[in-house]
């Protein structure tokens, strides 16, 4: 993959959190999915880190109904009840499918998400580059791939280092509350708190 910085990362690893570590105007999704990346710049290893946002929604997208299958059979395997399982046992997850549908995500039905308001009405951040009305034309639908914000900061786990650029997707998907739940009960709210800014510029690609 190719980052907005022009250079090339290779896929490493997903992870999963509930609710999600990013916020929006203080507001958190359900869920964060964050596909880390590493490559090589100026001689060192650096990493990308894509984040998409899910919102609670009638169904999830097909890969995350794997990943949850896998965390319900693992607490059903749970016959002790200590809720410590070994790993998941998933299918084979597809990661360029996965790719496709993350990045051609546009945004959501207002009435799917329209939870997450601001004070101008949008179900969207309000630091989007996009408002209400622009949103009615059907036609000015911006995949992802082409809507997030970048920000050069550091890994929300020990040792965070800070060599890690984030690529913020825009559009949220939809998940289901049962398999939130799912992932939840699986590893508990493992999200790091919010943290300051400390001064790090974060990069619109549509500043409209």
């Amino acid at each position: 993959a190719t980052g907005p910085d022009g250079n090339t990362y290779a896929l490493d690893l997903m992870r999963v959190h509930t609710p999600s570590e990013h916020t929006f105007d203080g507001i958190k999704y359900a869920m964060e999915i964050q596909f880390e990346h590493s490559g090589m710049l100026n001689g060192e290893k650096t990493y990308m880190v894509v984040s998409v946002f899910l919102h609670e929604g009638a169904e999830s997208p097909r890969f995350v109904r794997k990943i949850a299958d896998a965390a319900r059979a693992a607490l059903d395997s749970d016959e002790d009840g200590s809720g410590v399982v070994e790993g998941l046992e998933v299918e084979e997850v597809p990661f360029a499918a996965i790719a496709q549908s993350v990045l051609m995500q546009t945004e959501m039905p207002l009435e799917i998400s329209g939870h997450i308001r601001h004070e101008d009405k949008s179900p969207h951040p309000k630091a989007s580059y996009r408002g209400r009305e622009f949103y009615a034309d059907q036609d000015a639908s911006i995949p992802n791939y082409k809507a997030y914000y970048y920000y050069h900061g550091s890994r929300t786990a020990p040792p965070c280092e800070q060599n890690f650029r984030w690529v913020l997707l825009k559009h949220s998907m939809e998940v289901s509350s049962e398999d939130v739940a799912a992932m939840t009960k699986l590893t508990g709210s493992n999200a790091r708190t919010t943290q300051k800014l400390n001064g790090r510029l974060i990069v619109d690609s549509n500043p409209f």
